[in-house]
């Protein structure tokens, strides 16, 4: 009995010269870094679920006012304005009263100089003009 007394009190003393606490302070600190993890944890799911939602409150955003765009084109496209514009693009209708002309299609013509001023070509450098504008000829 005397053996195993002395082993298990050598036994803790070699525990606490490393862990300097007793075993209802190990259990304490235990619980603690358990709350934290636990803790830290359901921090980061409330972040990712407030992201979630804030992306999905853009997407709700963009969505309405992709319907209502949509339902002014609806309302635009049911108007009388909008009707004759089509039919007298794609039917070829008229008015009473209306002359219809047709017109060759316009071609792309190309692209000439300014005949009012005459083109200059430099044939010196650029530095050598400004030299020669501050300091005079070379």
């Amino acid at each position: 009995m005397k053996v195993m007394r002395k082993f298990f009190r050598k036994t803790r003393e070699r525990i606490e010269e490393y862990i300097p606490m007793t075993l209802g302070n190990l259990v304490v600190f235990g619980f603690l870094v358990y709350l934290v993890v636990v803790v830290s944890q359901s921090v980061y799911t409330n972040y990712k679920s407030n992201q979630q939602i804030a992306e999905e409150k853009n997407a709700l955003v963009v969505m309405r006012s992709k319907i209502t765009e949509l339902q002014n084109q609806i309302n635009y496209d049911q108007t009388d304005e909008y009707k004759e514009m089509k039919a007298r693009e794609k039917l070829g209708y008229m008015l009473v009263g209306e002359t219809v002309i047709a017109l060759p299609p316009d071609t792309v013509k190309e692209k000439t100089p300014d005949s009012g001023l005459p083109e200059v070509k430099i044939k010196q450098p650029n530095y050598s003009l400004w030299w020669q504008y501050f300091f005079g000829k070379k």
